[in-house]
């Protein structure tokens, strides 16, 4: 017995909106959607795209080509497999690696 009412303590409680509350909601509302599209349409989508096509070959023009890990871990790792390849110290100290990553 004392295991089942243990049991319904741990439940969450249902939460109601009163009247109040739908009202102060559906003035907020078209305040916030104008923000919640653009996060959407400029932020989130770009970034999912932009990852779905770095594991594609695509030009811009045609069909994209699925190409899987290996074109993009080449494009940064190199052929050797090392990554930023070995790179020259300047009279600085500064390190100039022979390749760069956003570049291909």
């Amino acid at each position: 017995m004392q295991s089942q009412r243990g049991a319904a303590l741990i439940a969450a409680p249902r939460v109601h909106l009163t009247a109040s509350e739908w009202r102060q909601l559906r003035t907020a509302a078209p305040f916030v959607l104008p923000w919640v599209i653009g996060f959407f349409a400029f932020t989130l989508y770009p970034i999912i795209y932009s990852l779905y096509l770095s594991f594609q070959s695509y030009s811009g023009f045609g069909d994209a080509v699925p190409v899987g890990f290996a074109s993009g871990s080449v494009a940064v790792f190199g052929e050797d497999g090392m990554f930023l390849g070995t790179g020259e110290v300047d009279a600085s100290g500064t390190l100039q690696p022979k390749r760069l990553l956003a570049l291909r």
